[in-house]
Order: C-alpha cells, then sequence, then structure tokens
C-alpha cells in the first residue's frame, strides 16, 4: 500500500469512528430512567363501591333503595296504628333478630316478633307513633339506619294516655332484586336521667 493510500484509509477511519464508538447504548425496553406506563402490567386494584348516605329529613336526592327503605319503616309504623300486628311483623326477615323495647330477651324470627306485637296491641291501643331515621347508609345487599321514635299509647280498656320515646337501629338485607327486609333491630327505651345528688330528699 502506498503511502497516499494509507493516509486515505486513515481519514475514512476516523471519520466512521464518532457515529460508532460515541453513539449511545441502546437501552433494552423496560430499562432506563423514564420507566414506560404500558410496560408495568400490574392491574389495578378494584375501588371499592362507598355507601351512600342521605338524610331522609331533607327529602331530596333519595335513590330507590332509600325509598323502599322508608316504606318499609311506613308499613311498620302504619300496621301498628291500625292494630294490624301482621302488617308490622311482615317487614322483618324470617330469620330477623330483634331487641323491643322494654322486653328483655332476643325475638328471634318473624314469628316471635308477631307474636310479641299481636300481645301488645291486645292490651294498648297506638294513638300515634313518630319514626324519624336520621339516616340510611346503602349499599348493594345491605343497608342500615339509625334515629329515634315518640309513641302515645292507651289501654286498651280505657285509661290515661301515656307517652313514651327511645332511640331504634335497623339492619336491612336483600337477596338479588328480591325486597328489603329488617334482619336486625334494636330498639330501646329512653330512661329518664336520675336526679342530682343534691336534689335527692333524705330524712
Amino acid at each position: 500500500m502506498t503511502s497516499t493510500a494509507a493516509c486515505r484509509f486513515l481519514v475514512c477511519l476516523a471519520c466512521l469512528l464518532p457515529t460508532t464508538a460515541c453513539r449511545p447504548r441502546a437501552e433494552p425496553p423496560g430499562t432506563g430512567s423514564s420507566p414506560d406506563p404500558a410496560a408495568d402490567s400490574t392491574p389495578a386494584a378494584t375501588p371499592i363501591a362507598p355507601a351512600r348516605t342521605e338524610e331522609i329529613a331533607s327529602g331530596t336526592g333519595q335513590s330507590a333503595d332509600e325509598l323502599a327503605l322508608r316504606a318499609l319503616s311506613d308499613r311498620f309504623v302504619q300496621g301498628l296504628l291500625d292494630g294490624a300486628p301482621d302488617s308490622a311483623a311482615s317487614v322483618y326477615s324470617v330469620h330477623a333478630e330483634v331487641f323491643a323495647p322494654g322486653v328483655p330477651e332476643l325475638l328471634l324470627g318473624q314469628e316471635a316478633v308477631r307474636a310479641h306485637l299481636r300481645r301488645r296491641l291486645e292490651k294498648l291501643r297506638v294513638l300515634e307513633l313518630d319514626v324519624q331515621r336520621s339516616q340510611f347508609v346503602v349499599r348493594p345487599e345491605v343497608a342500615y339506619s339509625f334515629g329515634v321514635w315518640r309513641a302515645v299509647t292507651q289501654p286498651s280498656e280505657g285509661g290515661a294516655p301515656d307517652s313514651s320515646a327511645g332511640r331504634i337501629t335497623d339492619v336491612y338485607r336483600r337477596t338479588g332484586a328480591g325486597p328489603w327486609v329488617v334482619s336486625h333491630e334494636h330498639a330501646s327505651l329512653l330512661v329518664p336521667a336520675a336526679p342530682a345528688p343534691d336534689s335527692v330528699h333524705t330524712p
């Protein structure tokens, strides 16, 4: 090789070097400082459906489920006002668990609730019954409500009316597209506060 040809060869080699040795190294897919969002195949967690809370007293924004639950409560109230224990008991599930006001034992099942209501309505007439449920919290197959109640009753044989009041909490269930029923209820009487020690008369 002549000196002129050798020089030309070295010049060509020098021109090629910047395009090979100095070229940035290609990164394998999925590596590098900027991760590809599409490369992360981890499935996103399924969010839990939030409970829907509505104030029934406001009378606005009520869903179909909340209207159905309110109608269930109204049917119970109307059954007691009409002296119809079967109608009032129909809002409970077959296996309902109920703590009734002033009753120490747990009522197990719809039949036990019906028998209790029948005994009560044989002795008392319900003149007024107002149930104020402050909230309904609803999920697809379970819901609950809480509130207060006030009643005016009168002995069946006559006499002076008597007033009572208390708190009430209900748990409702349904299966699929079936109707809502009360599965658990705790209704209690409000007990008058004890007098302060300095107001108690002592001999």
